[in-house]
């Protein structure tokens, strides 16, 4: 017999293992909200019902991390933030046993605490275990309910996990005003307020006018969930005791209008009796946290006020517009004021105008959140400035958007002044080297593993040194000696440095021969070196030059004959204004013999035009200095041809100026196309007239005419009437030819001091200078009209076109665009008047 009862249990067990097996792949799958165990064992799908729908809404919504538990210990229902709380997936979590979420110290009371069936409400700590094997301690509370006939205890954990994780308090969010509450009004804030008062009073006021409602409308029209809405409106601010009180009394007045309704025995009103309670527990709880947060939040902010004022750096706090709302006392003994001279006071009203834009760029990064630090002056009560440093960030609020300034000052005078006094001592030093004729360097050793010298980086260079090796200090350094300067290897006197370094004796080299590397040639150096440290300060002068300098201008005048007669450049040697010397290539250039320049004046073949330019050269030369000039010079059959000229003093062997060496090119190609470029940058090229930019700034320079004349100028503003349609007829050859002889018959009714302009397509601008009046400059018009009238042959054969005038006189001091646009205008009036007519319009309309 025994046999088949083991058979029977086995099926049982076999059937309750592929139930739940079925569930859990039906939760994975996301087909269900829950499970829970039935009668047996057995497992059933659950999935919630229109009646508590409400329930799993206002679970899922609260800031608590909430579950449900059967009474075999396995979790029925989670919502999401517990989820996140335990660093896992919501579905992972139903059908799970609690006691794999506990750690093993906590679950013995946890599970003396599941045992109780008596309706109590407990709470208890709790540390649960995380998907990663980290602690989370919490607070939970514990009351049984009701799911489909099975009791379950809802299990809702009230702590800050984060910050019970840390083992640190939570930290308390700041007002506006962190720094200047005191204890006695942070007391007063837990003591509650007359605002405070009057928000319960309406509460209270609200459930009634709630219980009242649902007493008056029919039993099918739920107003129950409504009575939630007072308990979490009173979470921000009510006392645990106010809490409790407002939470009875919304379950007493639910009760009652369910007794006079007769609702008590219906599930869904019990149901929704229930999520009542829950959320009357949660809204404690949550009442008991922020009271001892702000309980912790007074003590922080009065630890930080004392910090703050006992501090020898000024703290300060000020809104986003940058006006102190509290500082420190240490700031009168920093600058002299007092601390209520400053408050309600812009910070920029006390910094040095100097330090104005670098208030303001730290201004708005403070106005964006972010933490600043820069250097500036403030303004001193006796008179004067003193440097601080400042050190702040824009302080937020919960929701994140910045609600003021907080930071601190630090005395920093003295380290300003030693830094400009090093500065000062640096420059001067700088100086003293730059102005040296001398080259100079400083070198500092570059030693390998073995602690020997292989190259030396260049640290500091003077001009002289610059020049010499033709390169800018910042190519040079930072950079490697050999690299720059190679033939230091080649001729030791690399090894001489480093030997100098490592013995730290006085270097002093004469008549040093280096094959320099950029110049390319043999010279001779004195140099002289002194080790500092790792540093090697050397100093060069070029000797060479001196010894050679007498055979070198001897061979230079040789070198420069033949470089001369084989340049195609023509070279020339003047002296008391005459020629003494002219290379061949003068034939090639200009057709002229030399011999028939030769003791002529420069003056016979410079263009009258150039004659003062060439004055200001040889002036120039005779003081010492090189000049590169542009001119005309005639040529053998009388035209001229523009050259540019580089001429220079000429010296003896005793280093006097003995009149002029020059050499000239011809350069009529270069000024051909300058002029062409500087003719398309103020003239059309199409049809040869003014750019609209030319003549907007001769009107702009010129528009005011002579008063005591009587003259005045006005503006003709031209259009071609349906111009549009002869392009797309006749092609854009024809219209670009018939607008060129528009222009040409324009500019034929205009004297020499009028301006005519293309400003557009077929748009031209006529400025006409000296008329009597607006009839006068009609009747121009006019005269314009009938000769653009007239046939224009072309290559699409004759074609006519008419224009649309606007005619305006120039007030004034009145700017080119006011007076185009009113010249516009009035072009588009003939338009609108039937075109093919000039259209006046004065300056008053």
């Amino acid at each position: 017999m025994s046999a088949p009862a083991e058979s029977n249990d086995l099926i049982q067990l076999r059937r309750q293992v592929a139930d739940l097996e079925r569930a859990l792949e039906a939760i994975r799958r996301g087909d269900v909200d829950a499970l829970v165990m039935g009668s047996g064992g057995r497992v059933q799908l659950y999935q919630r019902t229109t009646a508590d729908r409400s329930y799993k809404v206002m679970i899922e919504e609260l800031g608590a991390a909430v579950a449900t538990v059967s009474r075999l210990g396995l979790i029925v229902f989670a919502n999401q933030r517990l989820a996140e709380w335990l660093h896992c997936e919501r579905a992972s979590l139903l059908g799970r046993p609690l006691r794999d979420l506990v750690l093993d110290a906590d679950w013995p009371g946890l599970e003396r605490q599941l045992a109780v069936r008596d309706g109590s409400i407990t709470q208890c700590p709790l540390t649960f275990r995380r998907s990663d094997a980290t602690p989370l301690p919490v607070l939970v509370g514990l009351t049984l309910m009701q799911i489909e006939g099975e009791l379950v205890h809802a299990l809702v954990a009230i702590a800050d996990p984060d910050a019970a994780a840390r083992g640190q308090r939570p930290v308390p969010h700041r007002s506006r005003a962190w720094l200047r509450r005191t204890p006695a009004g942070g007391q007063r804030a837990l003591e509650g307020t007359g605002s405070q008062k009057l928000g319960l009073v309406l509460l209270f006021a609200l459930l009634f006018g709630l219980a009242l409602l649902d007493r008056a409308l029919r039993p099918e029209i739920v107003i129950l969930p409504y009575y939630l809405v007072p308990l979490l409106l009173a979470i921000s601010f009510a006392r645990p005791r106010q809490m409790l009180v407002l939470a009875l009394t919304a379950l007493s007045l639910a009760i009652l209008v369910g007794l006079s309704a007769s609702q008590l025995g219906d599930a869904d009103y019990e149901l929704r009796l229930l999520a009542l309670v829950l959320v009357g527990l949660v809204s404690l709880g949550l009442t008991v946290q922020r009271q001892r947060r702000e309980r912790q939040r007074i003590q922080a902010d009065r630890d930080i006020q004392l910090v703050a004022e006992n501090s020898s750096s000024v703290v300060f706090q000020a809104n986003v517009e940058g006006e102190t709302e509290w500082i420190s006392p240490s700031v009168t003994s920093l600058i002299g004021w007092e601390p209520e001279q400053l408050v309600g006071q812009p910070f920029q009203s006390f910094v040095h105008p100097d330090d104005f834009q670098q208030w303001h760029k730290a201004k708005a990064a403070f106005a964006r959140g972010e933490h600043q630090q820069l250097r500036l002056r403030v303004r001193q009560a006796g008179g004067g400035y003193r440097w601080v440093s400042v050190n702040g960030r824009g302080a937020k609020e919960a929701s994140g958007s910045v609600i003021g300034i907080i930071g601190s000052w630090r005395d920093i005078q003295e380290e300003v002044e030693a830094e400009q006094s090093s500065a000062i001592l640096e420059s001067r030093l700088r100086s003293t080297l730059d102005s040296l004729f001398d080259a100079h360097m400083v070198l500092e050793a570059r030693r390998d593993a073995s602690d020997v010298i292989l190259d030396f980086t260049v640290v500091a260079i003077n001009q002289a040194a610059c020049h010499y090796n033709l390169l800018s200090a910042d190519q040079l350094i930072g950079g490697s000696l050999l690299q720059l300067l190679p033939a230091h290897g080649s001729t030791g006197l690399m090894a001489i440095y480093a030997q100098t370094v490592e013995t730290g004796q006085r270097l002093l080299l004469d008549d040093f021969a280096y094959r320099h590397d950029l110049l390319g040639d043999t010279r001779h150096f004195d140099i002289r070196a002194v080790a500092l440290g790792e540093e090697l300060s050397v100093t060069w002068r070029d000797m060479s030059e001196r010894s050679e300098k007498s055979r070198r201008l001897v061979e230079s005048e040789e070198a420069f004959r033949l470089l001369a007669q084989n340049s195609s450049d023509v070279v020339v040697r003047v002296r008391d204004d005459k020629f003494l010397w002219v290379s061949p290539s003068l034939t090639g250039a200009l057709g002229w013999q030399p011999e028939q320049w030769i003791s002529r004046s420069p003056l016979d073949r410079i263009h009258p035009n150039d004659l003062a330019s060439y004055r200001t050269a040889i002036q120039a030369i005779a003081r010492g200095e090189n000049v590169v000039r542009r001119g005309r010079i005639s040529a053998q059959d009388g035209t001229w041809h523009w050259v540019e000229v580089n001429a220079a003093p000429f010296r003896d062997l005793r280093d006097h100026i003995d009149g002029v060496v020059a050499s000239f090119r011809i350069i009529d190609r270069e000024v051909a196309a300058q002029q062409m470029l500087e003719h398309h940058a103020h003239f059309d090229e199409l049809t040869g007239l003014l750019n609209r930019r030319e003549v907007l700034e001769r009107i702009d320079t010129g528009k005011v005419p002579v008063q005591r004349t009587g003259l005045q100028t006005a503006i003709l503003f031209c259009d071609l009437d349906r111009f549009k349609a002869i392009n797309d007829t006749h092609g854009h050859a024809a219209g670009d030819q018939l607008l060129r002889t528009v222009a040409a018959r324009i500019q034929g009714c205009l004297r020499r001091e009028d301006l005519a302009a293309r400003v557009g397509g077929d748009e031209l601008l006529v400025v006409l200078k000296g008329v009597q009046d607006l009839d006068n400059a009609v009747a121009i018009g006019e005269k314009i009209c009938r000769a653009v009238q007239e046939p224009v042959p072309t290559a699409a054969g004759e074609l006519q076109i008419s224009l649309s005038i606007g005619v305006t006189l120039a007030l004034p001091g009145e700017s080119s665009d006011v007076l185009m646009a009113r010249a516009d205008d009035a072009m588009y009036r003939a338009k609108q008047t039937g075109r093919n007519r000039v259209f006046p319009i004065s300056g008053s309309t």
